[in-house]
């Protein structure tokens, strides 16, 4: 594989990796990306987001309940939690674990 790999856990403070965190709205999936990837700053947001945002509309396809976003910064100078992550958000606690797969394959992919 290439520069990077995101991955899953359930931890919050080191950056590429995937958080599941309590929202008021739903549930929330954070995967943030690696360090070493961030630098390719918009291609690395163009290939998460696919063209005309394509990959995210792939993504509701499958996960109806549930809403695909790239928050934050391609700087791995920022605190971790401003640097550049896909978030899912997920009407639904039991779609929470095929959600993760599918946003870290998308992020895994994207950093190759």
């Amino acid at each position: 594989r290439g520069g990077g790999r995101a991955s899953g856990s359930a931890t919050h403070s080191p950056p590429a990796m995937a958080q599941v965190e309590g929202q008021a709205t739903g549930r929330c999936v954070r995967v943030w990306l690696p360090d070493v990837v961030l630098p390719a700053g918009d291609r690395l947001r163009a290939a998460l987001e696919g063209v005309g945002g394509a990959n995210f509309v792939h993504l509701r396809g499958n996960h109806p309940g549930a809403t695909f976003r790239v928050f934050g910064a391609a700087n791995p100078a920022l605190p971790p939690w401003k640097r550049m992550q896909v978030v899912a958000q997920c009407q639904s606690t039991l779609d929470l674990d095929k959600v993760e797969a599918d946003v870290l394959d998308l992020a895994e992919t994207a950093c190759d």
